[in-house]
């Protein structure tokens, strides 16, 4: 398991997959992107499932493209092409995800 994509920290302070489900606002605790692409991941949950690590959250995909929806990702999906930022700071959803467009 990547350390510097899933800390400890951020790991300990993950709710289970599908807990924030009824959750209007849930909360977002990290925040991943692709250096040089419009693309970021909001984490709202997560958890391991086998030998995987399981996330469920936001997608805000390029201006062009115009995708933003809730989508699963396994940790091994972003290991290849996405930074975490390590500055990021926990909020609700429409607190720290803002729609370019």
């Amino acid at each position: 398991m990547d350390a510097d994509l899933l800390p400890l920290s951020l790991r300990l302070s993950l709710p289970r997959l599908g807990s924030q489900r009824s959750v209007d606002e849930p909360m977002v605790y990290a925040h991943y992107c692709v250096p040089d692409r419009d693309w970021a991941y909001y984490v709202t949950e997560g958890e391991p499932v086998g030998k995987e690590y399981a996330f469920f959250g936001f997608l805000l995909g390029s201006e062009q493209e115009k995708d933003w929806n809730w989508r699963s990702l396994r940790l091994s999906d972003l290991e290849r092409t996405v930074v975490r930022n390590a500055a990021f700071q926990p909020g609700r959803l429409t607190d720290v995800v803002v729609l370019p467009y």
